[in-house]
């Protein structure tokens, strides 16, 4: 299993979803935090297990919430340039680059 990094811009996106969420529902927030940590827990264990998109990326769809985490997978990590909202401009998030 390979560790499973967020890009800085990932993880307020992730922050930013959880308090949106919760403020539209009370739980939501926790529902959909639990349910990231699942996923980067998955795609710890099976990075190949995901579609590819558009040829370096691979995608992860959390249906319930209608989110999508993009990553790729590194000699040494699983790098995770954005979780992003399916609604929001596709590929606004392209030009960002592991450390």
């Amino acid at each position: 299993m390979k560790p499973v990094e967020l890009d800085p811009e990932a993880s307020e996106e992730l922050r930013q979803a959880i308090e949106y969420l919760e403020s539209q529902r009370l739980g939501s927030g926790d529902e959909f935090e639990q349910a990231v940590q699942d996923a980067l827990d998955i795609i710890g264990k099976q990075p190949k297990a995901f579609a590819p998109y558009r040829s370096r990326y691979r995608k992860y769809v959390i249906t319930k919430f209608g989110y999508l985490i993009f990553y790729v997978e590194l000699d040494d990590r699983n790098w995770v340039a954005a979780i992003a909202n399916g609604k929001r401009r596709p590929g606004y998030w392209m030009n960002r680059q592991p450390n």
